[in-house]
């Protein structure tokens, strides 16, 4: 069911390639989008928390027996678009959180961008949060999955973010997921529209969150 006034962003999930209703976009037929609705008087700190819980119930997902290879471990690409609040993002969740979180954003060296990305190929990351400085023009790999933490403004940014999920080599890389947080009561409302035009979608499914389950709406 959808949020009380808000059509759902892009949340097409059935195979094959999805193509768009305008135009020549198409999105990844590899990964599963769907939406966390995320109420203002929750927002903040309840978002950081899904964003943890999500992270944990994936990797649960995927590790239901024994132990995952280094290839198959759960890696989110945060998207925000504020850079100045990086830094507390990735503070918080590695302090309070203990998640192995790196951040990059604009200013961010060369140095410090080839380490991060050798560290995500590698497998060694929980969350890498990010502007859009990594939606292109980057090779980048070992990201299972994309969280729109703040929604793109734009449908072309979001075939952007959603193209950096699931570009892995482990027997997950076809379960990757674009999550996208939404709150009705704002801006967001007009964006989720906005996106939702661009593509062909028929099969849109809300996402519910908690430590162990991800589970999909109808």
């Amino acid at each position: 069911s959808n949020p009380k006034g808000v059509t759902p962003p892009v949340l097409s999930r059935h195979e094959g390639e999805r193509k768009a209703a305008e135009g020549a976009r198409r999105l990844p037929s590899r990964l599963q989008h769907n939406f966390y609705v995320v109420k203002t008087p929750q927002r903040e700190g309840f978002k950081l928390l899904k964003l943890v819980q999500l992270q944990r119930a994936l990797t649960h997902k995927r590790r239901p027996r024994g132990e995952m290879l280094r290839e198959d471990v759960t890696t989110l690409l945060v998207f925000i678009n504020d850079p100045t609040q990086i830094s507390d993002m990735v503070y918080t969740l590695r302090t309070e959180h203990g998640l192995n979180v790196r951040g990059l954003g604009a200013r961010s060296t060369r140095e410090h961008y080839d380490a991060i990305l050798k560290e995500l190929a590698d497998g060694q990351l929980d969350v890498l949060v990010a502007t859009d400085v990594l939606a292109r023009g980057m090779d980048m790999f070992g990201v299972t999955d994309v969280v729109n933490y703040d929604l793109p403004r734009s449908a072309n940014m979001y075939l952007h973010r959603a193209g950096r999920a699931g570009r892995l080599k482990g027997k997950f890389s076809h379960q990757s997921h674009v999550v996208s947080f939404c709150d009705p009561d704002t801006d967001d409302k007009q964006y989720v529209t906005d996106i939702v035009k661009s593509f062909d979608n028929t099969d849109i499914k809300r996402l519910w969150i908690s430590d162990r389950r991800v589970i999909y709406g109808t």
